[in-house]
């Protein structure tokens, strides 16, 4: 009766050992997967991050280019006579922190950016703006006259023109 208890004995213990082997040989290879499943998800982590990013970039560069096509539009518009209402219509504001454009664009196409901005910010405050602040509706001198408001606007609102088509490109 020894004999077959030994060899019980001996069977579950060959038995427990294989299934403990088998066990520990499962979990290594589990933990190889886990590896590589971490290493993909960081992988498709930094992948959605950067395509986010260049989401976020590319809303923010068209924004910025319609907002610069109105501005252009309206100047436009002064070039052919006075229009006040093109002019109240259009804001001079960037929108965007000049930090968040840095890390966006870098810093040296950010402030081509708000240079395009801030020269449509003085035109405004040059030749449109009332000393209360408003933006001017009668203009002195007559259109046929040549040194007048109206001439005056005309000939900014194409020197203006002209320095934003240049800029333009700096938004596509």
């Amino acid at each position: 009766m020894t004999q077959p208890f030994a060899l019980l004995i001996t069977f579950l213990l060959i038995s427990l050992f294989t299934i403990v082997f088998f066990l520990f040989r499962k979990i290594n290879l589990l933990s190889v997967e886990q590896d590589a499943l971490f290493k993909s998800l960081s992988s498709l982590r930094k992948d959605m991050e950067k395509a986010g990013k260049d989401a976020e970039k590319e809303e923010v560069r068209h924004h910025l280019h319609m907002r610069a096509l109105q501005i252009r539009d309206a100047v436009y518009k002064q070039t052919k006579g006075p229009h006040p209402r093109a002019i109240e219509e259009t804001s001079s504001e960037i929108g965007y922190h000049s930090s968040t454009l840095r890390q966006l664009f870098g810093p040296n196409h950010t402030t081509k950016m708000e240079n395009f901005f801030k020269a449509y910010d003085v035109y405004i405050d040059t030749y449109w703006k009332t000393s209360k602040g408003n933006i001017k509706k009668v203009f002195r001198g007559k259109p046929s006259e040549p040194f007048n408001e109206y001439h005056s606007i005309q000939q900014a609102s194409l020197q203006l023109l002209h320095e934003l088509d240049q800029a333009l490109g700096d938004f596509e």
